[in-house]
């Protein structure tokens, strides 16, 4: 089963990051302590994207261990975007 719809490209992209995307395909989720939060135009982006690749929103946040968009940290939002970016 894969998270947030994402196809085995997507994961593969999302492996050659420096850091996991989440505990289930790798070691820990991204949220470092020291990664700031997203900003209001990266969320909107990302909103933008999620709404033109068809994902879902509730998957997505599972995967990543949020309960929303804007409590994504920047390394979250590289790795999502670059997936949801794949999936266009």
């Amino acid at each position: 089963m894969r998270c947030c719809n994402l196809s085995s490209s997507q994961l593969a992209t999302i492996r050659k990051t420096s850091e996991p995307i989440c505990g289930q395909h790798s070691v820990g989720n991204g949220t470092s302590g020291s990664d700031p939060l997203i900003s209001p135009e990266q969320s909107g982006q990302l909103y933008e994207l999620i709404e033109q690749t068809g994902t879902d929103v509730a998957k997505m946040l599972e995967y990543f261990k949020i309960s929303k968009i804007e409590e994504m940290t920047t390394g979250m939002y590289g790795r999502a975007a670059r997936a949801l970016n794949a999936n266009k």
